[in-house]
């Protein structure tokens, strides 16, 4: 039991004291961000600063009750962990949560008017002694110079409360509005002043990106440009050419296709030539009889034995007479065969070749003749004219087999039909009726596209940079184009001046731009200072101003006290937890009555001598007798003694505790780990469960 005892000890005693370095380098920071706060202040930072105070307080506040659990909670492993499970879930969201709800609760939305006012005024005057803008008689304060600003610990925690110290004075809008030009001109001019440098070096920088976005991106862009809108010769030359290299293609491809036809017919001439032969010279020596009459069932025969032949060729019947060779028969053929037929019969074939041209016959008289040969020239041929095969070779090609040059080939429709469909696909708008004779037309669709891509690209690339100018702008009228001039804007935020250039000189610069900029800051915040106080109330123009010039008054000594009080705390107990990890336990009817009185006393003592101490080792220039911030103290005793008592406590214990915070934030580069916790804690703020009915 002892043994388990000790562990839960050593656990917390590891717990706090890793609790205590984190406490310890947030409250340093806090100090540090909270001692610039104001009109100028990165309100982000203190915001995300405050978030992980109020989470680390949770966690701060959770050890200690943890600390003082009874022993049966936590000597079995199971009650231990369901003991850290129950004080965590409870008392780390209440602490977390409870602080906002309550400053928003009882301090800030309550607040009044003249209050929101007043407070605005107590950041306005911390910020004018922050820029040496403003010196109060009585109090030694030195913002420093240059690099060197608000480094004194004493300084920063002076400046970090100084808003809540004068913010109690009812008074101190009337007592500064003699002055109240003075010092806003004074400490806006001070605040720029210090800001000089940074502003002219970000002017430099602005200078340094567009620069280079216009020589080296702009510039290259335009000359592509320049360049695409210039090939519009080229770019006709290559369509010409592209043009005569798929004539010259389709003219090679027509020859080897009417190739391949002439070899199919030659193919199918060498198969049916041979049969087509046979058939006549049977029919011839077969179905005529001695006097050259036909056998009507050998013709029968002969001719379906043809028909079921030529079939098998793949164009249908063919009439046989197809294949015959046609011979013009002449004049003096003619009367030599009649003399010769007259010898022959003693003049009876005259008689009857007179009877035959009566009769209406050719009177003996014939103008052709037909006949039938073996050779495959002649049958290759023939195939070759048949009106199927040849339809066959258009519907593949396109084409006839007639065309006898590239010429034709040119001027055919089909050819045009293709060149202009390739034309058309590659993007050129072209006529329906558009011939390769009409160069004209041509070039002019090739100028157009040529123009329409170069545009198209240009708006593309120049998108992709999200610009949207045209090419070949000057640098000057580069920086002035709406869209550099957005870009700019962003940049320079409320330093930005309509038509700020970014080649301005650092002259230039500051007399365009911080110049006015101070004007303007001088007048908003006069206006703010001079508006009647219903301008603060709810639903003012100046609301939110107020509300946030209070949170700034208000917040930080609270989490100042708060945090530094656990630190201090948690300090003074550490050594306390490390002897009680080494103490015998006492047995015997002693231990209850030992264990009380020893009890009462380690719980009595650490908080007051966090509470003394401090007032009697931390003396410094604020806190003296002398200094005249015990004017504000006296100020705040009459309205609530506590939070005077726990201010003049926190002018003499935080200086102690601010150098090694410091050095141990920058050292394990506190901010920077804390960012993506504080984005958790943010979402959680902002749904703040605690808010919701």
């Amino acid at each position: 039991m002892v043994t388990k005892r000790r562990s839960w000890k050593l656990m917390l005693f590891i717990a706090s004291f890793a609790y205590l370095l984190i406490e310890i380098m947030f409250n340093a920071k806090l100090v540090e961000i909270a001692s610039a706060a104001g009109f100028n202040a990165d309100d982000n930072v203190l915001h995300l600063i405050e978030l992980f105070g109020r989470a680390i307080s949770g966690v701060g506040v959770s050890l200690l009750i943890l600390d003082v659990l009874p022993a049966r909670l936590v000597d079995a492993f199971f009650s231990r962990i369901f003991s850290i499970a129950v004080i965590f879930m409870l008392i780390w969201p209440t602490i977390f949560f409870g602080q906002k709800k309550l400053i928003d609760t009882y301090l800030i939305e309550p607040s009044s008017a003249k209050q929101r006012k007043q407070a605005l005024a107590s950041v306005l005057l911390k910020q004018a002694m922050t820029n040496n803008a403003l010196s109060f008689e009585g109090i030694d304060y030195d913002a420093g110079s240059g690099e060197d600003t608000n480094t004194s610990p004493e300084d920063m925690t002076f400046l970090a409360i100084f808003g809540g110290l004068i913010y109690v004075d009812d008074n101190i809008i009337d007592r500064i509005k003699d002055q109240q030009n003075k010092i806003i001109s004074n400490y806006v001019r001070a605040r720029s002043n210090s800001d000089f440098a940074s502003y002219i070096q970000s002017h430099r920088d602005l200078y340094t990106r567009l620069s280079n976005t216009y020589s080296k991106e702009y510039v290259p862009a335009s000359e592509r440009y320049n360049k695409s809108m210039a090939s519009v010769p080229q770019k006709q030359a290559e369509a010409w050419s592209g043009i005569e290299t798929q004539l010259a293609k389709g003219w090679s491809n027509y020859e080897t296709a009417r190739k391949s036809h002439i070899a199919r017919a030659e193919v199918r001439a060498q198969e049916y030539g041979p049969k087509i032969f046979d058939h006549f010279k049977r029919f011839n020596d077969r179905c005529f009889d001695k006097n050259k009459k036909v056998d009507e069932r050998c013709a029968l025969r002969e001719n379906t034995n043809y028909k079921n032949m030529i079939t098998k060729a793949g164009y249908g019947y063919i009439d046989k007479n197809y294949w015959l060779i046609e011979e013009q028969i002449s004049t003096s053929t003619n009367l030599l065969n009649t003399a010769i037929n007259a010898v022959v019969s003693g003049g009876a074939t005259l008689a009857l070749q007179a009877a035959s041209k009566v009769l209406g016959g050719d009177g003996g008289w014939r103008d052709k003749k037909y006949s039938y040969t073996n050779e495959a020239s002649h049958y290759r041929q023939r195939f070759l004219e048949l009106p199927a095969v040849e339809q066959e070779f258009v519907t593949k090609t396109g084409y006839s087999t007639n065309l006898s040059n590239f010429d034709a080939f040119r001027a055919h429709s089909k050819t045009q039909e293709q060149v202009r469909a390739s034309l058309i696909e590659h993007g050129l708008s072209l006529p329906t009726d558009w011939t390769t004779n009409d160069s004209q037309t041509l070039n002019d669709a090739v100028r157009s596209k040529v123009i329409a891509d170069t545009k198209t690209a240009w708006e593309r690339e120049i998108k992709a940079k999200n610009l949207t100018m045209a090419p070949n702008l000057s640098w000057r009228e580069f920086e002035v184009h709406k869209d550099v001039q957005a870009r700019i804007k962003a940049d320079m935020k409320e330093n930005y001046v309509p038509g700020l250039r970014a080649s301005w000189s650092d002259q230039e610069f500051s007399r365009r731009v911080i110049e006015p900029a101070v004007a303007r800051k001088v007048k908003e915040v006069e206006n703010q200072l001079t508006a009647i106080e219903s301008d603060f109330a709810d639903g003012g123009r100046y609301e939110d101003i107020g509300k946030n010039s209070l949170r700034t008054v208000i917040v930080p000594p609270i989490s100042l006290i708060l945090s530094l009080f656990l630190i201090c705390l948690t300090m003074l107990k550490l050594p306390i937890k490390l002897v009680g990890l080494f103490r015998k336990e006492i047995n015997g009817s002693e231990k209850k009555t030992f264990h009380t009185a020893l009890n009462s006393v380690l719980a009595i003592s650490p908080i007051l001598l966090v509470m003394t101490v401090p007032f009697y080792i931390g003396e410094n220039k604020y806190s003296s007798k002398e200094s005249n911030v015990n004017y504000f103290i006296n100020q705040i005793e009459d309205n609530s003694y506590i939070y005077a008592f726990w201010l003049k406590w926190l002018i003499h214990a935080q200086p102690m505790m601010q150098p090694f915070g410091l050095a141990l934030a920058e050292q394990s580069q506190f901010m920077q780990k804390i960012e993506p916790i504080a984005d958790v804690l943010e979402k959680l703020d902002t749904a703040d469960i605690m808010q919701k009915e």
